[in-house]
């Protein structure tokens, strides 16, 4: 199953992206280009290390939202859960 959402946002790209930027340095975590779009400075892949295992995800960030694809995750992990963490975390993120 695909995990895929979008999250709104006021900030536009530029602060948004700093933002999560901020978010991940902060983690240890670097954010990286997006293998899928090379040249667009406002999408990255993120991956993290979680206590079941490594989650990756690709974003694009546009002027109102960030749209997230999760293209790795632990086998176990309920998909509905991880997609509700993390739309709570950029949520707040991104207020």
């Amino acid at each position: 199953m695909a995990i895929e959402f979008k999250v709104t946002h006021r900030l536009g790209a530029a602060e948004a992206l700093k933002r999560l930027r901020e978010q991940a340095d902060g983690r240890g975590v670097s954010v990286e280009p997006d293998k899928t779009r090379p040249s667009d400075p406002h999408a990255g892949e993120v991956e993290h290390g979680t206590p079941m295992g490594s989650v990756r995800v690709r974003f694009a960030i546009t002027e109102t939202e960030i749209d997230v694809e999760v293209i790795k995750k632990p086998t176990f992990a309920p998909a509905g859960l991880m997609r509700a963490e993390m739309e709570k975390r950029l949520g707040d993120l991104l207020s």
